[in-house]
């Protein structure tokens, strides 16, 4: 049998390449297997999907192998945002979901994320335990039309549960009577429809708020880009904006869990400026307090911002199960991540990308500001900041050898200036004593390394990431 090789929260492949209904159904028997071995004595297991080709047939050959071994099965009625499944386990208390998404990739590709109980991805230590059942037994199909006769599989709404939760944390009553317009993309993903949902749920009062949709319908090939809230794929977003004369632009990824913006002025804003107009607008308009979470590739404003409100900071390895569990086990107050994954305590310890953006338009009603008069008072506060990533191909056999080099022999100096500070916990990272900083990360399935870089500086920014380049290349050899 072909190998399945899972990644963060469970398994991506190419569609009817790897990802085939043989190779599904291997997934799912060992998914099977390991619910079945926790002895819950609630078995019943969530599956939903998003809008990706095939996901809705892939979900119920899934529920199929679920019900074969005994499994109860709660099937999503529709295309999801996958946190209203993460919810949804929490609301229904089901033993875990499996989502068919393959959330911000391209458009060949399919997935198989697993949740857990508490609402979040699988940890590490549960997709191992998977992986290792793989092929221990073959799998166990009960057809969907007899799962239904037998009251195994049955269909079940999770949208009144997750629009009650999300529109319940922010305060509607200000964004509904506060008259801005903003445009929505949901770059043709699940979570097209949602925040226009939202916003009207369970309303009984004028509506100010206008929402002007973008890309809300179903195309399984993402009108030719990756379902990716980035810039590169933002750019009818910007147009949009500005041609509106919109408050402001927002969008989700491909299953409605990262967020992305852009200004009053239709310029991309980046998850690093989001976490921290989100950071303020907690402190500031919300009355919130609580750690802060931010992964090793986040901005530095990050930090000042901590240390100007008195707030606990801590940073993680990059990936969002990190910062979820912080926010599970620890309740911390935010968590951020490059990608524009954002997490919220009193919620559930996983990113969602709708809650981001009624949170945000939240902001807006409150400040009754724009957002680029916000991130213009952020850069007179804490001072300006500029960042870049690049990815260089890199052997992967290499890698231990770059990792032990920069820990053995890491640079005195960067860019004339003294490295202050080496952090290796996730890659290796130089700061330096304005707050300048390189980081290096090979990645560890892929040919190649990420090198980040940031400084008050914007030419500094670019010097940081040719030294990078410079030693990754010594290392290449």
């Amino acid at each position: 049998m072909e190998p399945v090789k899972f990644g963060t929260d469970g398994w991506r492949a190419v569609i009817a390449d790897d990802y085939t209904v043989e190779n599904l159904r291997r997934v799912a028997q060992a998914t099977a297997r390991y619910f079945l071995g926790l002895k819950r004595r609630d078995r019943r297991i969530l599956v939903g999907y998003d809008r990706r080709f095939l996901s809705e047939y892939y979900a119920a050959r899934t529920a199929e192998v679920l019900c074969g071994n005994g499994l109860p099965v709660l099937f999503s009625r529709a295309a999801t945002p996958t946190p209203a499944l993460s919810w949804g386990i929490r609301h229904f208390r089901t033993a875990g979901a499996v989502v068919i998404t393959s959330s911000h990739n391209p458009s060949e590709y399919n997935g198989f994320k697993i949740k857990s109980d508490f609402g979040g991805s699988a940890l590490p230590e549960t997709t191992h335990k998977i992986e290792t059942l793989l092929d221990r037994s073959r799998p166990r199909i009960l057809p969907e039309a007899e799962a239904r006769s037998r009251g195994l599989l049955r269909d079940i709404d999770l949208d009144a549960a997750y629009l009650d939760k999300i529109t319940s944390y922010v305060d509607l009553h200000a964004i509904r009577s506060y008259p801005q317009t903003v445009v929505y993309d949901a770059m043709f993903g699940s979570g097209g429809g949602y925040l226009e949902r939202a916003l009207n749920w369970k309303r009984r009062e004028p509506l100010r708020c206008r929402v002007i949709p973008l890309h809300a319908q179903r195309d399984p090939l993402f009108g030719g880009l990756f379902p990716e809230p980035i810039a590169a794929n933002l750019g009818e977003l910007m147009t949009t904006v500005r041609r509106h004369r919109a408050r402001l632009g927002l969008a989700v990824d491909g299953d409605a869990d990262r967020v992305g913006l852009v200004d009053d002025r239709g310029r991309y804003v980046t998850s690093h400026k989001i976490l921290a107009l989100l950071l303020r607008h907690f402190v500031r308009n919300r009355g919130e307090r609580g750690p802060v979470a931010k992964t090793i590739s986040g901005t530095f404003l990050i930090d000042r911002m901590c240390r100007d409100y008195g707030l606990p900071l801590r940073e993680t390895p990059v990936g969002f199960k990190h910062l979820g569990e912080l926010i599970l086990k620890r309740n911390y107050m935010l968590g951020g991540e490059e990608s524009g994954g954002m997490g919220f305590h009193h919620y559930l310890p996983e990113r969602d990308g709708v809650l981001a953006c009624l949170l945000l338009l939240e902001m807006t009603a409150k400040e009754r500001r724009t957002v680029s008069s916000l991130i213009a008072e952020l850069t007179r506060r804490f001072g300006p900041f500029h960042y870049q990533r690049l990815d260089a191909k890199f052997p992967l056999a290499r890698r231990k050898d770059l990792l032990l080099g920069l820990g053995l022999k890491p640079p005195l100096v960067l860019d004339g200036a003294d490295v202050r500070e080496v952090v290796d916990f996730d890659g290796v990272k130089f700061i330096l004593a304005d707050g300048s900083w390189l980081l290096i990360r090979p990645s560890g399935t892929e040919p190649l390394v990420r090198i980040y870089a940031e400084s008050p500086q914007r030419e500094r920014v670019a010097r940081l990431l040719a030294e990078g380049k410079k030693i990754v290349s010594h290392y290449a050899r």
